[in-house]
């Protein structure tokens, strides 16, 4: 049965998103020398949007490869034991001290996302360090402020984060407008300004759905949406019993 089955999974074959292994293979063998993969590829694009252009030549890394492979799998920020191998990944690839200033980017603001939506506890550690110099890289980045602001919220910091993401506009970048209202949702929320809350989730929703469409953006919009449902129908008993 064993045998069976890795003799089928060299079979170059496709399984929705799962390519098998002989597929993989077969894609490898088609390339030239040097040539990207298509994670690769997929990697590059991500670092160009950072500078508006080809990404920085930089030299070939172990580390790049693996932090190209874990932003490429969609189920990271769930997934267990990949956002320890992804940051183990991004803390060697940094302290060589020698990445473009377009991966960096990439690999905090990466980072700075797992951890305010996570909350896991090894990225709120430094999630102030990490947003902080991602921003200093590039201070004009919408992306990078937006995650400057959603870290320092998540760090307890409301108004602080509250000042940055408001200058969002919606008109300019509005993935990162409606990404940034979710945040600000939960700032309000987090302060008991319930109204408030439930005004930037309607513009959240209003300028990019899609957006927030995907996870962890749809979990993290229930769960605030449940508590405003909470909120309103403890006002609504405590009305009544009055």
């Amino acid at each position: 049965m064993q045998v069976a089955t890795a003799i089928g999974n060299l079979l170059p074959f496709r399984r929705g998103e799962q390519a098998s292994d002989g597929l993989t293979i077969l894609r490898l063998l088609r390339l030239t020398a040097n040539a990207p993969t298509a994670a690769g590829q997929r990697y590059a694009a991500r670092r160009a949007h950072y500078v508006g252009g080809a990404p920085s030549p930089s030299r070939q890394r172990a580390e790049s490869s693996i932090i190209a492979y874990y932003l490429d799998r969609r189920e990271l920020r769930i997934s267990r034991g990949e956002p320890e191998r992804l940051l183990k990944a991004a803390r060697r690839a940094r302290a060589r001290g020698d990445l473009a200033p377009d991966e960096e980017m990439v690999i905090l603001d990466a980072l700075v996302s797992i951890g305010v939506t996570t909350r896991r506890p090894d990225y709120l550690l430094s999630l102030d360090k990490w947003s902080e110099r991602a921003l200093a890289l590039d201070p004009t980045l919408s992306t990078l402020r937006g995650s400057r602001g959603a870290a320092i919220i998540a760090l307890g910091r409301y108004e602080e984060g509250m000042a940055l993401l408001a200058a969002f506009d919606a008109t300019v970048a509005p993935r990162d407008f409606a990404i940034s209202q979710i945040f600000l949702a939960q700032a309000h929320l987090a302060l008991g300004e319930k109204e408030a809350a439930g005004r930037s989730l309607a513009a959240a929703r209003s300028v990019d759905a899609e957006a927030i469409a995907p996870e962890p953006w749809a979990t993290i919009v229930r769960t605030m949406e449940a508590a405003l449902g909470a909120s309103e129908e403890a006002e609504a008993l405590t009305v009544s019993r009055a």
